[in-house]
C-alpha cells in the first residue's frame, strides 16, 4: 500500500537573519537531539526520494549539524560534490568536524551565508535538498 503524502501549510518566517543566526548558534550543541525528534524522519524521506548517485552535485540549504550532508557526501562519491549553506557559524563548525571525522570533508564545500546569496556556487546540474 502506497504511503499517503501529507502537506502542511508553511508559515512565514518573521525573525531577522541575525535572530535566526543567534538561535541556531545557541542550539548547535543539542541540534542532533532536537533534529532526531522533529526532523530526522523527513530528512530520511527526502534523501530516499532524491536517490543521490555517485558523481552528482548536490546542494543542501540549511545543513544544520551535517547529518544529511554526510549522507550526501557518501552518496556522491569521489567523483561528485556536495555543497552546504548554513546561516550559523557554530553549525558550520560542527558539520566540518563531523565530515572530517568521517573522512568526507574533501567531497564537501561549506558556506556560511544566507541563501539569497548562493547563486555564485550554483552549477547547471546541481540538485537541491
Amino acid at each position: 500500500m502506497a504511503e499517503k503524502e501529507e502537506y502542511h501549510q508553511v508559515s512565514r518566517v518573521t525573525r531577522s537573519k541575525d535572530d535566526a543566526e543567534n538561535y541556531y548558534d545557541r542550539i548547535s550543541v543539542v541540534y542532533d537531539w532536537l533534529g532526531g525528534i522533529f526532523e530526522r524522519k523527513h530528512a530520511e524521506k527526502a534523501l530516499k526520494y532524491l536517490e543521490i548517485e555517485n558523481g552528482e552535485i548536490v546542494l543542501e540549504i540549511g545543513f544544520g549539524s551535517g547529518h544529511c550532508l554526510q549522507r550526501i557526501a557518501l552518496s556522491v562519491g569521489v567523483t561528485g560534490k556536495a555543497y552546504g549553506i548554513d546561516i550559523s557559524d557554530r553549525m558550520l563548525q560542527t558539520t566540518r568536524e563531523r565530515l572530517e571525522k568521517a573522512g568526507l570533508i574533501d567531497r564537501v564545500e561549506l558556506f556560511n551565508r544566507d541563501p539569497p546569496n548562493f547563486l555564485s556556487i550554483m552549477k547547471p546540474s546541481m540538485r537541491f535538498l
